[in-house]
């Protein structure tokens, strides 16, 4: 595939991404459950315990009143140790809130939230009242069905290529991909799939061909639609002196340009 065929494909991608804005994957303003920035520790408990949030925004007199986030687990091990009384104010543990405009495209907002490490950013509409509310969390399981509301097949499998590499989907569960192939590929809060480690390490939305080095494996993104992973090699680094042919051009997977045959602008997205 020539250099021109990869970018029009690289363009495809980043606009049908680019078409879904902020305003779409929202959790809208009728929706929203907020904490008064009065509040003490008690009622954060109280609401934490009725809602299993962990951010929640902070407001003043109304919820166009925006004061900032408030992320209970910074505060949850103090409380527990007992340095803070259930009295306490939260206003010390009050974040700064980012607001993005409705119409700002998931393409910009995913890159934007991962660098400046954002778990929740608040939506305003044209006249500067808030919509609404995106968590990083769910942005990614749009993009990748990462959520359990997901349309997941139960019956994921591992295709093993050779004893070295690996096609898997990207929607399987992170924890059973390390089980099952002896991994130990880190698993956080913001993601529970391969295709939501791969989403947090790029950076920005991978293309069919583009590949991660992390640690001793090699994840290359085998196939997609639109920005949806669907299937993800990963091979492990073989032992020093081994000639074996490169599996990706063997007829059991299709053949996938390599980095050295495609180049890929990390800045294109």
């Amino acid at each position: 595939i020539g250099l021109e065929a990869e970018e029009r494909k690289l363009l495809k991608n980043v606009f049908e991404f680019g078409e879904v804005t902020a305003a779409e994957v929202m959790v809208p303003r009728t929706s929203l459950v907020a904490i008064s920035h009065a509040a003490t520790f008690e009622i954060l408990l109280e609401e934490v315990a009725k809602t299993s949030h962990s951010r929640y925004p902070v407001i003043g007199a109304s919820l166009d009143d925006i004061r900032g986030i408030i992320d209970f687990k910074k505060l949850a091990k103090p409380l527990s140790k007992g340095k803070h009384g259930l009295q306490t104010s939260i206003q010390s543990w009050i974040c700064p809130a980012k607001f993005v405009p409705e119409t700002t495209p998931l393409s910009e907002l995913l890159p934007m939230m991962q660098r400046s490490h954002l778990a929740m950013v608040m939506v305003v509409d044209e006249f500067g009242g808030t919509a609404g509310l995106v968590t990083l969390k769910d942005l990614i399981a749009e993009i990748i069905g990462d959520g359990p509301e997901s349309d997941i097949s139960e019956d994921l499998t591992v295709q093993i290529i050779d004893e070295y590499t690996f096609l898997v989907q990207a929607q399987m569960n992170m924890e059973e991909v390390n089980e099952l192939l002896d991994l130990n590929l880190p698993v956080i809060d913001d993601y529970h799939t391969l295709g939501g480690f791969l989403l947090d390490k790029f950076q920005k939305i991978p293309v069919p061909g583009e590949t991660l080095n992390y640690e001793n494996l090699e994840l290359t993104v085998v196939s997609a639609s639109g920005a949806r992973l669907n299937q993800i090699r990963i091979r492990r680094q073989q032992p020093q002196g081994n000639n074996s042919v490169d599996v990706s051009d063997s007829d059991q997977m299709p053949i996938i340009p390599s980095k050295e045959d495609v180049s890929f602008d990390n800045g294109g997205l």
